[in-house]
């Protein structure tokens, strides 16, 4: 009777209704799932590290003001590379930018797990979050663009997944791996984790990027270099105030101050320029604000559980917020380049 009533109802020459288009196909659950898969990786890894700050303290014999950069160094790598993941996608395609970010962080942990001083540790630790700072973003576009309009809400929900186990798996893994292994595992756990995903990489993420003959766009080189030091030294100001317990530190103020004034620079280049890194004018619509500000409360919350995880002295609570502060800002900005249904096409330059 209904297949009778919905026929009587369609208009000459319409074509049945198909499938309905909320339900995610085996095909993008397989593809989600390769995304998520890294995806985790870079969550547990955050609060794996974090959890092992008291044996690295001992383990390279350097004060925790030498220690801290393990995390720090890994945040702002994450805050340079996050604002040109957008463009990667656009230039290159979803496939070739997510197994650049997730070979990255590879790599980055391999040699982490090999660091013989606190200082080469500080160093792999940046080339993994060149690597982490993509993952997120080009997860979330990747996704989005897969499940079009229709499926948008649903599938963006996958996310949650990993964002809601990482926090929780995290410390136990990391006192598991400090206690009863070796330091050294908090890191060589992503090896074979990024090369499952790199494998199913290949079969099960589209390539992506413009067609041939199409115009390629083009890397706002004054963004990129207005943006990426504009949240690295807004981070750093925030995390500098973080372990020093002080937010009016005189290297934690002007690091702010010159945050503010490179991102306050870049949203004027943003009003004018053709295809800006990140289009300031979507602030304007309340779909992709509001998407902003979740995110915002996402990472403060998630990240809240890792900050109480961390070997900070029982002082450090005071310092808790500003901790809270830098996570979302790169979980602000993450948000910031997923496309979604309010987000306009890229304009292309002429």
């Amino acid at each position: 009777m209904s297949s009778d009533t919905s026929s009587a109802r369609r208009a000459p020459g319409e074509t049945p209704a198909g499938p309905e288009p909320e339900s995610l196909d085996p095909a993008f659950l397989r593809m989600a799932g390769v995304l998520l898969l890294a995806l985790l990786m870079a969550l547990l890894d955050e609060t794996i590290v974090n959890v092992g700050v008291d044996c690295l303290v001992t383990v390279f014999g350097a004060p925790l003001s030498t220690i801290q950069w393990v995390t720090a160094g890994y945040l702002l790598a994450v805050a340079v590379a996050t604002p040109v993941s957008g463009w990667g996608v656009d230039r290159f395609g979803v496939r070739r930018i997510w197994m650049l970010a997730v070979l990255l962080f590879t790599v980055g942990s391999l040699l982490s797990g090999l660091a013989w001083s606190a200082g080469s540790l500080i160093a792999f630790r940046v080339l993994q979050g060149l690597g982490g700072g993509m993952i997120f973003p080009v997860v979330q576009a990747a996704i989005a663009q897969a499940a079009g309009p229709a499926r948008v809400a649903k599938a963006m929900g996958l996310i949650s997944i990993p964002l809601t186990v990482g926090p929780v798996l995290g410390p136990i893994l990391g006192g598991f791996f400090v206690d009863d292994i070796s330091w050294r595992w908090m890191f060589l756990i992503n090896l074979p984790v990024g090369a499952v995903a790199l494998l199913l990489a290949r079969t099960a993420l589209p390539a992506g990027g413009p067609e041939r003959g199409a115009s390629r766009p083009r890397l706002d080189l004054l963004g990129l270099a207005l943006l990426s030091p504009g949240f690295a030294v807004l981070i750093y100001g925030l995390t500098t105030a973080a372990h020093r317990g002080d937010f009016g530190d005189p290297a934690a103020v002007v690091a702010f101050a010159a945050g503010v004034v490179l991102l306050v620079a870049y949203v004027l280049h943003a009003l004018r320029a053709a295809a800006p890194l990140i289009d300031v004018r979507l602030f304007t619509r309340r779909g992709f604000t509001m998407s902003v500000v979740t995110m915002l409360l996402v990472g403060a919350v998630a990240n809240t559980r890792l900050t109480a995880t961390t070997g900070f002295p029982s002082s450090a609570y005071a310092r808790t917020y500003w901790f809270v502060a830098a996570f979302a800002v790169v979980a602000g900005l993450a948000a910031a380049l997923l496309p979604g249904p309010w987000r306009a096409p890229r304009q292309q330059p002429t």
